[in-house]
């Protein structure tokens, strides 16, 4: 490899430095409406959040990551606690049950 090689490839990576803006309009869209809708059920706790994922289970995934659960460590955990990785199926049974546990 030639010096000009090297320094034609040392130019093209990338700062790792930085975190590259992320412009994803979905999800931007859903987070919005989920703070929308959720400023809007008044006291949060594990009543009103029980209600507010059977009428809106998309959004448990999104709440999880505020408390530094991913989207796979939120399927893990439910996997294992109530043998299906699914808040949408979860979200339909009784939440005072599955809330609390992932608390």
């Amino acid at each position: 490899m030639t010096t000009a090689d090297y320094n034609a490839f040392v130019a093209s990576l990338s700062n790792l430095d930085k975190v590259a803006p992320r412009q994803d309009s979905e999800m931007l869209q859903s987070i919005n409406e989920t703070l929308s809708e959720l400023s809007g059920i008044g006291e949060i706790n594990r009543e009103s959040l029980a209600v507010f994922f059977e009428r809106f289970p998309n959004s448990v995934p999104l709440i999880a990551t505020t408390g530094g659960l991913g989207q796979e460590q939120l399927k893990n955990q439910l996997k294992s606690k109530f043998n299906t990785s699914g808040w949408t199926v979860l979200a339909k049974r009784n939440l005072n049950i599955w809330i609390p546990s992932l608390m």
